[in-house]
């Protein structure tokens, strides 16, 4: 009897040991159904018949091999619109549908419903429509990419999670983000990139944008911004790109701290209606290789020191954003 329980042991711990590895052999059903039921217009190599794991733009859990955690298919010339089966893949970290032809609105749940995301990247396509909230955002959301696209309205406060470290959404001037930044964006203290240029957003740049202190760059040109520069914007002390060329802003320079600013390297603050002289300050920014500054109405001549900082569009030997 003794040696019958142990051949049933020895059996059962030989089944236990290959159940992972039978898992291994296949994708999860319902991911593989929802891929296939993507309406995307595209020469992809999906079959069917076949493990959806080995589909191209499809990766799978590493462990066992079974859910899709990445759908990741930049230019691959797709065309229809993202349906409601992406929000069913709910092991999703990363979406890259980038560079296409995709069309119409975003599901509402998209992002409540993949709390997982670390990237999303939809630039480049021709969707419309208002960017969905969300009440439960993804804690592990690194990077939003919506840019050239033709979203309006504002920007959800709902998405702007602690964790962002690159947030684009430039371009969408056609039927553009509209209304002002609010200060959610403020509390993304993880934040790198910000590119918000080329749509319509007015007011205020919020006062206390110079809480991200890990900004380095920043892109805020051709818009509707309004008032001075805020005050706190100098605490971004590693900011290597600053554009707020093409807007309303307004008020005096000579005050502002540009000096804290070391590792600054472009510079644009052109068609605006800033007065006053040009900051002394500016000459103490050793990384700076690019400005430009005109259409504004600033005064003054810039001190002989600042040649050799080879920044200056009025030295003509040396590097500068043009003036168009």
């Amino acid at each position: 009897m003794e040696d019958v329980s142990a051949t049933q042991l020895l059996l059962l711990s030989a089944l236990l040991f290959l159940l992972p590895c039978s898992a291994y052999d296949a994708c999860d059903e319902l991911d593989h159904d929802d891929l296939l039921s993507l309406p995307f217009k595209a020469p992809l190599n999906w079959s069917a018949s076949t493990d959806c794991c080995l589909w191209d733009g499809i990766i799978c859990d590493p462990l066992y091999h079974i859910r899709v955690i990445r759908l990741w298919l930049p230019k691959r010339g797709l065309s229809g619109v993202v349906s409601s089966a992406v929000t069913n893949l709910t092991r999703l970290t990363h979406l890259n549908l980038s560079h296409n032809s995709l069309l119409g609105s975003l599901p509402d749940d998209l992002l409540s419903s993949l709390p997982s995301l670390q990237v999303i990247d939809l630039s480049f396509n021709r969707l419309i429509g208002r960017f969905p909230p969300s009440s439960n955002a993804s804690n592990h959301l690194q990077i939003i990419n919506l840019s050239s696209n033709f979203f309006n309205g504002a920007i959800p406060s709902s998405v702007l999670v602690p964790s962002i470290s690159i947030y684009k959404v430039s371009n969408n001037s056609f039927s553009s983000f509209s209304g002002h930044i609010g200060d959610g964006i403020v509390k993304l203290t993880n934040l790198n990139i910000l590119e918000l240029h080329s749509n319509q957003f007015s007011r205020k740049i919020p006062s206390h944008i110079g809480n991200l202190s890990m900004l380095e760059k920043l892109l805020l040109h051709t818009n509707n911004f309004t008032g001075p520069l805020p005050s706190s914007l100098p605490n971004c002390k590693i900011l290597s790109s600053l554009n707020l060329r093409v807007n309303n802003l307004t008020g005096e320079l000579s005050a502002f701290k540009f000096s804290t600013l070391q590792r600054l390297a472009t510079l644009d603050l052109g068609n605006n209606n800033f007065i006053g002289e040009l900051p002394q300050s500016l000459y103490s920014c050793k990384s700076l290789t690019a400005i430009r500054y005109g259409s504004n109405q600033l005064t003054g001549e810039m001190s002989p020191g600042v040649v050799e900082f080879s920044v200056f569009t009025h030295c003509p030997s040396f590097p500068s954003l043009p003036t168009t």
